[in-house]
């Protein structure tokens, strides 16, 4: 170890030299299988678009990615390119953009004295599993804070999440990938100076999500020792997946591009052969509600009980309340008006009347199957309860919108994030938050909300921790001091959790952050951070009655190995 430390050392001081049109400076590390170059700023190292698996291209399209077998001097100067989606904001609004060769990761080194490895967090960007990439996120503040941030990207859509339901497509690549990403990261972060003993993930929205999957999931086991979950948690996601059955979505792609439907090789063949922009187009979620593509599952993460190598082989409730995950420290929270962002969001629905009928049940994930033609009268009458609790059964978002964000926030955000943290607090130390922080620096205009009031709302924390999402406003950001406090305190809490284990060790100048516990504590996260507890009592007390309760009286081992073979949830049981 210290001879590699010694190495990295060396390579931080020596530069290759540089265009003197552009005056960058280089610097070069050595790893096991190739040397990687990249950019010597003036307080930290940047590696970009260095791949960490092969081209998920052709016959790898819907497969397990490929570890990455050599470098030969590779010039890590240009970020790679995003994974194929619709672009979201400014020109590529609509369009679609980005590659299947996209299996990338970014690495950030603060340059600083090494007299020990350093903390590594890693990145997953948000984005509902459709949207994002590494690239555009640059974690120049957390530099300061002496960690080392990667950033990954991992597929989306059709080519992350389809599924045959069986191991020739078992589904969720998605997940695999920055699975593989981390495991990139415990073979090569020394050569950078870090400590593959000590990585966090850390991730918002989908990327929160992903967070949650990983820290539920047997084939991440060893590959990380902390995780912070920003508001997103598969708890939010509550199908049956033997009932929901939702490859029936991708043998519906399969009719549509007049593919073989039997989920053999025939059909991923064929699947295989089709040109990425037309998949990408095919296989957008439709939301007029007349429509038969409207019935179809979305492409997320899923347990895949049926694989022999399963990335998710349990529901996340149930692995959960058995204790068989991953037993890390957590962070888990959300922000004060998470859900406001589907106010503005609401119109693509059309009328409140069609959403609250037709579209409410499948939106809430409170429903068994995916596939909207199979949702219930229960889970509809069930959907039908929660908005006459929260809105007094209101058609009008715009004017009534307290009920509207409180019932989208909890039933998205809160909820899912109170449960896990009680669900995991029996097993792990497990620290909990609310941002509340209100700012002028607010994503409201961009989802689509006319004016600020209801800032915070999803996705503002972001702008405190990467500074250069202020490319996203016009004129950039304006931080005043109470800005500054807040980010701050989140970059302090989160680097201290990475290198410690805990938000609040010995010797900090933070107020200290209890741990969930019993009282379910949680910190009110903002320029003047504070101590609160049991967050929103009877608003989560009437969903946990509603949605958690009736499923978790049915989880005992017993019921899983009916689905699951035997090995299985025997390997599964020793992992963990």
């Amino acid at each position: 170890m210290l001879l590699e430390l010694a190495t990295v050392l060396l390579l931080q001081t020596s530069l290759v030299k540089a265009d003197e049109g552009t005056k960058a400076e280089f610097v070069t590390v050595s790893t096991d299988i190739g040397t990687i170059t990249g950019f010597k700023k003036a307080t930290y190292n940047e590696f970009q678009g260095i791949p960490f698996a092969q081209p998920p291209t052709g016959s790898l399209r819907f497969k397990p990615p490929q570890p990455i077998q050599q470098y030969q001097d590779f010039q890590a100067t240009a970020s790679g390119s995003s994974c194929v989606q619709l672009g979201k904001f400014g020109e590529d609004a609509g369009k679609p953009v980005g590659v299947e060769d996209c299996l990338f990761l970014n690495v950030y080194v603060p340059v600083s004295e090494l007299t020990s490895p350093k903390a590594v967090m890693f990145w997953i960007h948000g984005g509902g599993f459709e949207n994002g990439a590494a690239h555009h996120y640059h974690p120049t503040s957390f530099m300061k804070e002496d960690v080392i941030v990667v950033t990954v990207n991992y597929r989306l859509g059709v080519f992350g999440f389809a599924s045959f339901g069986n191991d020739l497509v078992s589904g969720n690549m998605g997940l695999r990938d920055q699975i593989e990403g981390l495991r990139w990261v415990q073979k090569h972060i020394t050569h950078f100076g870090g400590d593959p003993s000590r990585v966090t993930i850390f991730g918002e929205s989908a990327g929160g999500m992903s967070v949650s999957a990983l820290h539920i999931s047997p084939l991440a086991k060893g590959l990380f020792s902390g995780a912070i979950a920003q508001s997103g948690t598969m708890l939010m996601l509550r199908e049956v997946a033997e009932v929901s059955k939702n490859w029936r979505t991708t043998q519906a792609v399969a009719d549509d591009f007049k593919c073989n439907t039997e989920y053999g090789e025939e059909m991923l063949k064929c699947l295989q052969e089709v040109p990425a922009i037309e998949m990408l187009m095919g296989t957008q979620a439709v939301n007029d509600l007349n429509s038969k593509k409207f019935e179809r599952s979305r492409f997320f993460p899923t347990s895949d009980y049926f694989s022999s190598d399963p990335v998710l082989p349990y529901d996340s409730l149930t692995a959960l309340s058995l204790g068989e995950f991953n037993h890390v420290p957590l962070i888990t929270g959300t922000i004060k008006n998470d859900g406001a962002l589907f106010i503005g969001l609401a119109p693509m629905f059309g009328t409140v009347e069609n959403y609250v009928k037709k579209a409410a049940a499948g939106h809430f994930f409170i429903a068994s199957s995916t596939n909207k033609s199979e949702i219930t009268a229960s889970e509809q009458l069930e959907a039908d309860i929660i908005h006459q609790f929260y809105t007094g059964r209101s058609t009008n978002m715009s004017t009534e919108q307290e009920g509207w964000n409180d019932m989208f926030t909890d039933v998205f955000f809160q909820t899912p994030d109170q449960k896990l943290a009680e669900l995991a607090s029996k097993h792990v130390d497990v620290y909990n938050y609310v941002f509340t922080h209100k700012s002028e620096n607010t994503l409201c205009q961009i989802f689509g909300l006319p004016d600020k009031s209801l800032a915070p709302i999803h996705a503002d924390e972001l702008l405190f921790m990467f500074s250069d999402l202020m490319e996203l406003f016009p004129g950039g950001m304006k931080f005043n001091e109470q800005d500054e406090k807040a980010a701050e305190a989140i970059l302090k809490y989160w680097t201290q959790f990475a290198k410690h284990g805990t938000p609040s060790p010995p010797g900090q100048n933070m107020p200290t952050w209890s741990k969930f516990g019993t009282q379910k504590n949680y910190l009110d996260l903002s320029a003047e951070p504070e101590m609160k507890s049991n967050l929103n009592p009877s608003r989560h007390l009437f969903l946990q009655r509603i949605i958690y309760e009736p499923r978790e009286s049915g989880i005992d081992r017993g019921t899983l190995a009916g689905s699951i073979s035997d090995s299985i949830v025997d390997a599964i049981k020793n992992n963990f």
